[in-house]
């Protein structure tokens, strides 16, 4: 519709924001025309779901089983997988699974979700062989957690949304 809502030509002017630590800011409904001053202090950011495996080469073929945010994806492994062959089998079904790999050394593979917040998941589950990672079953990020206006406000992941003097703000800070 061409309508320009940040520069202030709508009523909506959004100023003073550090964008090292704000990524967006959207105002999502405005019942009055005073200026509204939104004060945020990150007091806690968000994480990703982690877990790590640290067995180095596998001894015996194994079939795992990965879930993450996206889905769930199987993949099989054989006897004497290293680390880089577990990292690249867990790569290949990132999109799936929305669980990222990375190989640290020839014992271990780190393992991260690719969102943020108590919604990003990782479960890993040997379906045959073994595969013992440092956290056994579903580990979840943290969502952010701010100081608004003088109130605790958690995040959904790294989006808070505020209603605050008649005006309901919607913004995302980096993680």
């Amino acid at each position: 519709n061409g309508q320009r809502l940040l520069d202030g030509t709508a009523g909506y002017r959004v100023t003073g924001v550090n964008t090292s630590q704000i990524k967006s800011v959207t105002v999502l409904d405005r019942q009055n025309s005073n200026d509204v001053t939104v004060n945020v202090n990150v007091t806690s950011a968000a994480t990703k779901a982690t877990n790590s495996y640290t067995g180095g080469a596998l001894g015996s073929d194994t079939t795992l089983t990965i879930t993450g945010t996206n889905g769930t994806a199987s993949i099989s492994l054989s006897n004497g997988a290293s680390t880089s062959d577990i990292a690249s089998a867990f790569n290949a079904v990132s999109q799936l699974t929305g669980v990222t790999a990375s190989r640290i050394d020839g014992n271990q593979v780190d393992f991260a979700s690719t969102e943020y917040g108590t919604r990003a998941n990782i479960t890993i589950a040997a379906q045959t062989g073994s595969f013992a990672t440092t956290t056994v079953g579903t580990t979840t990020g943290t969502n952010a957690v701010a100081t608004i206006n003088g109130d605790a406000v958690t995040a959904d992941g790294t989006t808070f949304t505020v209603n605050t003097q008649q005006t309901l703000v919607s913004f995302s800070v980096a993680p």
